[in-house]
């Protein structure tokens, strides 16, 4: 049997080394170990539900050749290079959520960063010959 507050205590900790946005939930504190098994599946999913990638097609969708996102990590501005005009470069949250997009003009692309809070974050670009998604840390 775990009691609840290992993930109290877990919360604290990881706060502390900073990741500020963990969160415990005290879903019921008088449940058994078993108990929470379901909620605690049932949340994961819904997590992670806005991550997957579902299609309903039988089409393959090919990988671009990763485009390169410098300096990263950064604090001001990133720079997307090896980009075809009118690629569709989409800045996700670490979930995900889609927060910018934009079409490339070009080769290469500065994209601000004013605004954003430090953490890491998913570019993907959509472009006629596949996907590539790159991590970008902001600082």
């Amino acid at each position: 049997q775990v009691p609840y507050t290992n993930s109290v205590f877990a919360d604290s900790v990881m706060n502390a080394n900073g990741a500020p946005d963990v969160m415990s939930i005290d879903v019921n504190s008088t449940a058994s170990h078993t108990d929470c098994v379901e909620p605690a599946v049932t949340s994961a999913i819904f997590f992670f539900l806005p991550l997957q990638g579902l299609m309903v097609s039988s089409e393959e969708v090919a990988v671009l050749k990763p485009v390169r996102v410098y300096p990263n990590p950064a604090s001001h501005t990133i720079w997307v290079e090896g980009l075809q005009a009118g690629d569709e470069l989409q800045l996700l949250s670490p979930t995900g959520q889609l927060l910018e997009r934009r079409r490339s003009g070009g080769n290469l692309e500065e994209w601000p960063l004013q605004g954003y809070t430090p953490g890491v974050y998913w570019m993907q670009v959509l472009g006629n010959k596949g996907v590539s998604v790159q991590k970008v840390v902001v600082e």
